[in-house]
C-alpha cells in the first residue's frame, strides 16, 4: 500500500481482515509464492510477518469471520481447496513461524536467566 512500509501494510491487512490489534515485526521472517500452477492468474509472491496479538476487535471487512487454529489444524486446513504446491508453501510458513517464535522464547529465557 502506498505510503506504508510492508510491515505496516501487513498490520493493516491483519486489522481489516481479522480485527487484529498488535505489535508487528518490521522484518518479514519468510516469503512464499502462491499460484505457480495456475494458468489463469500469475504466481503471487508474499512476505510473511509475525504479529504479537494484543487485542482482537471486529474486522473492518464485513464478510470476514476470523477463526483461530492450532498450528497443526491450520496446516490441515491449508490442504482444502488448494493445490498441493500452495498448501505446502503455506504449511512451510507455519513451520518457520513456529521455529522463529521458539527461538525468540529461548532467547527470552536466556536473557531472564542471566539477570
Amino acid at each position: 500500500m502506498r505510503g506504508l512500509s510492508r510491515a505496516q501494510s501487513a498490520a493493516l491487512e491483519a486489522f481489516e481482515e481479522g480485527g487484529v490489534h498488535g505489535r508487528i515485526e518490521q522484518a518479514s521472517f519468510t516469503s512464499y509464492v502462491l499460484g505457480k500452477n495456475r494458468s489463469s492468474q500469475p504466481a503471487q509472491a508474499v512476505e510473511a510477518y509475525l504479529c504479537e496479538v494484543q487485542r482482537l476487535g471486529t474486522p473492518e471487512e464485513a464478510d470476514r469471520t476470523p477463526t483461530w487454529f492450532s498450528a497443526e489444524t491450520a496446516q490441515s486446513c491449508f490442504q482444502e481447496g488448494r493445490s498441493t504446491q500452495d498448501a505446502n508453501e503455506l504449511g512451510r510458513v507455519v513451520v518457520r513461524a513456529l521455529a522463529k517464535i521458539e527461538r525468540r522464547m529461548n532467547e527470552m529465557e536466556i536473557a531472564i536467566g542471566g539477570i
